[in-house]
């Protein structure tokens, strides 16, 4: 489960918007340059970044149907090939 607090307040605070920043430059970035090559990695990180945020909100805040019932891998199933249009798109 994502830090719902993080999540929460990245929405209303800079700092803690910067620090959602850090994270996924730590952990998206480094995973989208190694397998997309440096010139496309920061875009794709920013697109996939827009789904997996919008994901979590969708989810874990406010617990919209369809998206907060299914299990973990029905949403995987249902998200993957967005995500994967995301990678592939030169």
């Amino acid at each position: 489960m994502p830090d719902l607090e993080l999540l929460r307040s990245a929405v209303t605070n800079e700092r803690a918007a910067a620090r959602m920043r850090e994270v996924f430059a730590a952990q998206v970035a480094p995973a989208l340059a190694a397998a997309l090559g440096p010139d496309r990695a920061a875009r794709a990180a920013g697109l996939v970044a827009a789904q997996l945020l919008g994901l979590g909100l969708s989810r874990y805040l406010l617990r919209l149907p369809g998206v907060a019932d299914p299990a973990p891998s029905e949403v995987v199933e249902g998200l993957a090939p967005a995500i994967a249009a995301t990678l592939a798109a030169p």
